[in-house]
């Protein structure tokens, strides 16, 4: 089964379930859920380091070991690691959507298909 991996930020929340939802429709395999298992509200302070830890593992080995790999801007800190995570794998597609190439070389790296946004 093929699998995917959405990324974004905390902002980016709603469209990672959309996006998630419509490839689960179509017959992908989402390669990690991270947002039945994130905390929405909860800040770097007030979670366990455990779990933190945990949650960027899982999120990392799917990012790199995913057949697509979909960033949504607003791309927050771990969606650059998980980004880098997916160029580095050399296997997934990789289609950012919403972001501007000129805001980092990773947007622009040869391998990176842009989409204008989810709609």
């Amino acid at each position: 089964m093929t699998r995917f991996y959405v990324a974004s930020s905390r902002d980016g929340l709603d469209d990672v379930l959309r996006v998630s939802a419509a490839l689960e429709r179509a017959g992908w395999q989402n390669a990690f859920p991270w947002p039945k298992h994130f905390d929405h509200t909860c800040s770097s302070e007030t979670c366990g380091i455990a779990d933190r830890d945990d949650l960027a593992f899982n999120e990392l080995v799917a990012a790199s070991t995913c057949d697509l790999f979909i960033g949504i801007a607003r791309l927050g800190k771990g969606s650059h690691v998980e980004l880098g995570a997916a160029l580095i794998s050399g296997h997934a597609c990789i289609v950012l959507v919403g972001v501007d190439r000129a805001d980092s070389v990773f947007y622009d790296a040869g391998r990176v298909e842009h989409v204008a946004d989810t709609a």
